[in-house]
């Protein structure tokens, strides 16, 4: 009962009516079941990190996403709710809802593992990471983190997690330049290559919206057990994905290469049921326009082999050049 709450978002009153019992006891049910999932997962899918772990973390991001000494990716998400009793606008979020947050850090593998759920969805990204307890062990270097690894013989380069322009910057903590001292070519690329690393937050957020649909639309559980069912389904995210192999992180990811003039595509392509959650908007960036003309007819194939068409009334394209 709980896992299908989880995974289609039914109200509690359609629960009770399929299932034969109270709402007070579905809502029992859930709460109940979602702290059994993390006392009992938590430990083996998001343990507190280490020096080994944050190493094994920037390995990862060196291999797949080319991004040195990156241990995560920081954002935050909204979880819409009702407006709590008396709440006033504590909870009310910029996007006019009411809303907790969840602070999360990802891996280079869709993965959580560093977690903050609760805060008032009328703060910040940054300012809750400054008041939560992981934002204060960051500032005051006590992560356990590897020590700063010279590079070329000369420079000293820190770890660092990456996130957007709502955090501050600190010695662990890289955000892209603003968009005012981007004057230069090698500061566009330089937030280029950090948008790159940076997106995988985004796309866990979506794995995990799309997997568990309950996150689609407000939370009818009290708020005092938001974070329950929040914390319940980022741990059991974390035993699906890992239920994976190594390699399949490439092949969700689905993306085409140039190989001796040909384009082909490397790996296959994810389950339909999750390739609809990114199939929105696909850009395409080639060096040529023969580059660019064969990636899209390769897409276009795969997508055909799969029932999906290509509209070709919202398909654009730009020509840039080095002086732009």
């Amino acid at each position: 009962m709980c896992f299908r709450y989880l995974s289609t978002g039914m109200t509690f009153r359609t629960l009770s009516q399929s299932y034969r019992i109270g709402e007070s006891t579905v809502a029992v049910i859930v709460k109940e079941v979602c702290e059994a999932l993390w006392q009992k997962l938590q430990l083996v899918y998001l343990p507190k990190p280490n020096k080994k772990i944050w190493l094994e973390k920037a390995e990862e991001f060196m291999e797949l996403w080319q991004f040195p000494y990156c241990i995560g990716n920081i954002d935050g998400k909204h979880v819409v709710i009702w407006e709590p009793v008396n709440s006033g606008s504590h909870f009310f979020n910029y996007k006019k809802q009411f809303s907790v947050v969840l602070l999360a850090l990802v891996d280079a593998k869709n993965k959580f593992f560093v977690i903050d759920v609760g805060s008032c969805g009328r703060f910040s990204d940054g300012n809750i990471l400054t008041n939560s307890a992981f934002g204060r062990a960051l500032r005051n270097q006590q992560l356990d983190l590897p020590p700063p690894s010279l590079v070329a013989g000369a420079y000293e380069l820190p770890y660092v997690i990456v996130g957007d322009a709502a955090f501050p910057l600190m010695v662990n903590l890289m955000k892209p330049f603003p968009k005012p001292q981007l004057n230069d070519m090698q500061k566009k690329i330089f937030n280029y290559r950090l948008s790159r690393a940076r997106r995988l937050v985004e796309s866990a957020f979506g794995i995990l919206s799309t997997r568990w649909r309950v996150f689609l639309k407000p939370f009818e559980i009290g708020v005092e057990n938001v974070d329950k069912v929040v914390k319940a389904t980022v741990v059991f995210h974390n035993y699906l994905r890992s239920q994976k192999s190594r390699g399949s992180v490439k092949q969700e990811l689905s993306y085409f290469a140039e190989n001796e003039g040909q384009i082909e595509p490397q790996n296959q392509l994810l389950p339909l049921h999750l390739v609809m959650a990114f199939a929105d908007d696909i850009v395409i960036i080639g060096r040529s326009l023969k580059y660019v003309e064969e990636a899209f007819l390769a897409l276009e194939k795969s997508g055909k082999e799969m029932g999906m068409v290509i509209n070709e009334g919202q398909t654009k394209y730009m020509v840039a050049t080095g002086g732009n």
